[in-house]
């Protein structure tokens, strides 16, 4: 009797396997190669015709949308085509956390609708960004994501409480599909330095990667120390109230920054490590061959002068790696 009602039961599986591969219609081999959606087709458009072309020339994408493309997977029970969208989802990560340096802090876009925005994004990447980036290895960015703005909802972390802070049209961010780039929405109207601003930061986005990725460390840890001289503790990556003595601090002359992180009337925020590498990189490329103008520029600022000159050189050293000279 017990192995009739087996037979029974292995019969009934065998037939409700059958009959679900039959009605989904399921892929019964797979491919072993996933779809490359960093690909860039030749389409119509202004734009895309300028996107198409740089990608042709460099293998670097560059996309002004967070759908990156769609793919039929199967077919449902009533014979309807199954998609699989594929998305630059800015919280990826392969490991770890999706939250960055400021504990809790999310990013969000709003994407571009300005076609001559993009083209003079686009333009300005190919040739002012793209000489400076390598043309293979870690260093060369998976894609370029331009957006009209990239804002940042984050939390301070004060000595007995957290501030919500809303950080709005940050210039770029490092996901792990690619850079963020944003400020889309003000490309058109920035001064001359401007631009050559944020083109610095574009280059130094995915190089100061490289440097973080274990490239630079002992030469570093030099340079994070000027930045802490003078402080039992680190200044970086801290959130100060207005009742906090490092509230009233010159940010250039006692930390060595080139700017506040946040600075508004309750609180203020240093960069973490990574900000103020990209900030010092983006400086090196903007005075290129201009140098002098910083020096006089900053000329007050010890710290700001001696970061700036050691960044100088990790900037050559770095070029010099990937035969960028």
């Amino acid at each position: 009797m017990l192995k009739k009602y087996l037979l029974y039961g292995i019969f009934g599986c065998l037939l409700v396997l059958v009959g679900c591969n039959k009605d989904e219609e399921e892929i019964t081999s797979p491919s072993y190669a996933d779809r490359n959606w960093f690909v860039i087709p030749d389409k119509p458009g202004e734009f895309n015709q300028l996107v198409y072309k740089i990608y042709a020339e460099t293998g670097v994408p560059i996309f002004v949308s967070d759908t990156l493309g769609e793919e039929y997977y199967a077919k449902d029970a009533e014979g309807n085509p199954i998609l699989r969208t594929e998305k630059f989802n800015l919280s990826y990560v392969m490991f770890g956390s999706t939250e960055d340096d400021r504990q809790g802090s999310t990013h969000y876009i709003v994407q571009s609708s300005d076609t001559p925005a993009m083209l003079k994004a686009a333009e300005l990447i190919r040739n002012r960004v793209l000489p400076h980036v390598p043309k293979v290895g870690e260093a060369l960015p998976k894609c370029y994501f331009l957006v009209d703005s990239l804002n940042e909802n984050a939390n301070l972390i004060l000595p007995w409480s957290q501030l919500p802070c809303r950080i709005e049209n940050k210039p770029l961010y490092v996901a792990m599909k690619g850079v963020v780039v944003g400020q889309l929405c003000d490309i058109l109207q920035m001064t001359d330095e401007e631009i050559d601003l944020w083109c610095g930061r574009v280059i130094a986005s995915k190089l100061v990667s490289w440097m973080l990725n274990g490239n630079m460390n002992m030469d570093l840890v030099k340079w994070y120390a000027i930045t802490n001289e003078g402080t039992r503790d680190a200044y970086y990556n801290k959130a100060y109230a207005s009742t906090a003595s490092e509230y009233n601090f010159d940010v250039y002359k006692d930390m060595g920054m080139l700017g506040w992180y946040v600075d508004i009337p309750d609180v203020r925020a240093t960069y973490t490590q990574e900000d103020d590498l990209i900030e010092y990189v983006a400086r090196v490329y903007a005075y290129r061959g201009r140098e002098q103008e910083f020096l006089d520029r900053y000329a007050d600022y010890d710290k700001v002068l001696r970061k700036f000159q050691m960044m100088q050189g990790f900037v050559d050293t770095f070029e010099e790696w990937w035969d960028l000279k």
